[in-house]
């Protein structure tokens, strides 16, 4: 999902970050503060955090998608 179809969804569900890193807190380690800033850098693809990606699609249902630009790296052999 790009960012306008993301806003479009917590829009629809009527979610907000908040309240998703309020409901996430205490079935993570991390705090309403951090987590806050982790949704919101995944939203607008700065980071990628793959457990929390997982998880927010088990409890909201928004698939997110890694970026290309988060991708890992695939090496060219060089030809000899």
């Amino acid at each position: 999902m790009n960012r306008k179809q993301i806003k479009k969804y917590l829009i629809d569900q009527d979610l907000t970050v908040t309240g998703m890193a309020r409901q996430l807190a205490p079935k993570t380690d991390a705090s309403e503060v951090s987590l806050r800033q982790m949704l919101t850098d995944m939203f607008y693809q700065r980071r990628w955090y793959p457990t929390l990606a997982s998880l927010v699609e088990r409890e909201f249902g928004l698939h997110l998608v890694r970026p290309a630009a988060f991708e890992p790296k695939v090496r060219l052999k060089q030809a000899a």
